[in-house]
């Protein structure tokens, strides 16, 4: 490995990120979701969201003053976006298969487990958008 690669390497890695079950992400997502109203239904809805958000980030990123903190944030995305979609998706399948286990809907575990206290209901907004 080159030295130039050596060294965003290590740069990647001091980004001081947290971790994505920290109160500190579970806020920031919470905000995006709660910011940007219903769940997509499908997935290209999904991915009209997903690129909707990062055209925001980016567009965030540049406005950044500080070349290299912002060249650190990206070069450190592709990693922490693998680490967290994996842990994501891995939490998902748990949750379907514990469902699954239990001769359950995944709605009616989830819906369960907040009855036992086991998890909090987080209600989402209304849509600002009026439907037809």
């Amino acid at each position: 490995m080159g030295e130039g690669k050596r060294r965003a390497a290590a740069r990647a890695r001091a980004v001081p990120y947290p971790a994505p079950k920290s109160d500190r992400c579970q806020q920031l997502m919470l905000g995006v979701i709660r910011g940007l109203g219903e769940l997509p239904k499908n997935d290209n809805e999904i991915e009209d969201r997903v690129l909707a958000c990062l055209l925001v980030a980016w567009g965030e990123l540049a406005a950044m003053q500080d070349q290299h903190w912002r060249d650190d944030i990206i070069a450190s995305l592709t990693g922490l976006g693998r680490r967290v979609v994996g842990k994501l998706i891995a939490a998902s399948q748990k949750t379907s298969a514990d469902a699954e286990a239990s001769g359950q809907s995944l709605v009616d575990l989830l819906y369960d487990a907040v009855g036992k206290g086991e998890a909090e209901e987080i209600p989402l907004p209304k849509s600002s958008r009026s439907r037809h």
